[in-house]
């Protein structure tokens, strides 16, 4: 049982590094963005917002915090039983 909530907390904290990793990056993006806007005066329709990134869900969310629980409580396992063999 041990070993199933360390791979929980282990991916529930990989996944949020990747969610604030992503939100960051995008924050960085949106203040750092600079327009290529032709020096002409016949410009007539310009962009009003600008969006990076994409927009994820909860299910592909719930997913890979699950696969990641599962490939860590496995290695934890693997590791778990080279210990007791030595």
């Amino acid at each position: 049982m041990k070993a199933v909530l360390q791979s929980i907390y282990l991916s529930a904290i990989i996944n949020l590094l990747y969610f604030f990793g992503e939100l960051a990056t995008g924050i960085v993006q949106t203040v750092f963005y600079q327009p290529n806007l032709p020096e002409t005066n016949d410009v007539y329709f310009l962009q009003q917002s600008i969006a990076f990134g994409y927009t994820g869900n909860l299910a592909a969310f719930s997913i890979r915090m699950g696969l990641g629980a599962l490939l860590i409580f496995i290695l934890l396992k693997i590791l778990e039983k080279r210990r007791i063999a030595k």
